[in-house]
């Protein structure tokens, strides 16, 4: 039996992402087109640490995590591939 190394499959950082618990209700919230502000501490500070492989992520569907200017959050449709 060989183990698969998980770097194989996507970065360390993403994976962890992906499996936080808080994940699974904030990609939803993004993908109804909520933003998500400093209000949200715990969800900003969660996009905050893991923005560069969020975006990677979900660049793969055709949507990009915007950080606005302000300083909050949202999904974008991505340009057509």
């Amino acid at each position: 039996m060989s183990l698969t190394n998980i770097e194989q499959v996507m970065p360390v950082k993403l994976a962890q992402a992906l499996a936080n618990p808080l994940f699974p209700a904030l990609d939803s919230a993004l993908r109804a087109g909520r933003h998500i502000g400093l209000d949200e501490l715990d969800n900003h500070a969660f996009l905050m640490d893991f923005q560069d492989y969020l975006e990677e992520f979900y660049a793969r569907y055709n949507v990009e995590l915007i950080r606005a200017p302000e300083g909050f959050f949202y999904l974008r449709r991505g340009p057509p591939r």
